[in-house]
């Protein structure tokens, strides 16, 4: 308890200083939301362009900071300084990770309960989204995953260091979903330390981001026999980048002949089935 609410001390004040509302607690999941500021016809909040990418603006800077502070907290690490831990992971080689899921979308706000027990609740199938983009954080090794409604609506300069990863359906759906990843705060994200030496930090991010984004065009077009080239060139500059090695081993189950040149399946669409 004492872990999870430190966790959580971190998430609700990130979140309440940039507009959102911690809503539920659910064990080691917190579930926030952030509300258009404005009100149109019928009560429908349905706000501006530019109102709409002020909530998608905070509630992603809230996440980075989540996820900042949580890495370099001196309160988890003395938590989390204990023999149990020691033995499972070895000394002192623990480090706390969390993760979150980004939608932007519609739900049906009200209270769910008795005069016994009653909560504010978020009814919607776009609350489910933000819950499977959460828990495929663990799948690509990300720590922020947002989809493409929500991308669309960020403002420019909150889009740099952010990554479109995968092109897919989720389990059980039909409808295809763009997923992107926050590189500027992905504590899973390694560079190659030769090639950082050679272009710096900022260059080898430049060349990986630039490699992995042909990589992924090609293998939505279909392109695969290109795509697998620039995907393991992206792998030169970040040997344990999950979302890569994932493309990767997707063109090689779904190809047409696997034993031979890489092939798109026929009637291929741009997009996958999951099982996020």
């Amino acid at each position: 308890m004492l872990f999870t609410n430190s966790v959580g001390e971190y998430v609700h004040h990130a979140c309440n200083d940039n507009r959102g509302e911690p809503n539920k607690n659910i064990g080691d999941a917190f579930l926030i939301v952030w509300r258009q500021p404005e009100a149109g016809a019928g009560g429908l909040r349905d706000g501006s362009s530019a109102d709409k990418s002020k909530v998608c603006d905070g509630a992603l800077t809230a996440f980075r900071r989540c996820v900042r502070e949580i890495a370099s907290s001196q309160t988890l690490q003395l938590v989390t300084d204990v023999p149990a831990i020691h033995s499972k992971f070895g000394q002192h080689q623990y480090k706390t990770k969390i993760g979150f899921g980004l939608h932007y979308g519609w739900s049906v706000e009200g209270p769910v309960g008795t005069p016994a027990k009653i909560d504010c609740s978020y009814l919607s199938p776009e609350v489910k989204i933000s819950d499977r983009l959460e828990a495929a954080t663990k799948i690509y090794c990300c720590n922020i995953l947002l989809s493409g409604q929500f991308y669309d609506l960020l403002s420019d300069h909150m889009r740099v260091g952010l990554r479109l990863i995968d092109h897919i359906t989720l389990k059980g759906g039909t409808r295809p979903l763009r997923v992107y990843a926050c590189d500027r705060c992905n504590l899973w994200l390694k560079m190659n330390p030769k090639l950082l030496r050679v272009y710096g930090a900022g260059g080898a991010y430049e060349h990986f981001s630039r490699v992995f984004h042909e990589g992924i065009d090609d293998f939505i077009r279909g392109v695969w026999p290109r795509a697998r080239d620039r995907l393991e060139a992206a792998l030169d500059f970040c040997p344990e980048d999950v979302p890569t090695k994932l493309l990767l081993k997707r063109m090689e189950e779904l190809s047409s002949d696997p034993h031979a040149l890489l092939q798109a399946p026929e009637g291929w669409k741009g997009y996958h089935e999951s099982e996020v």
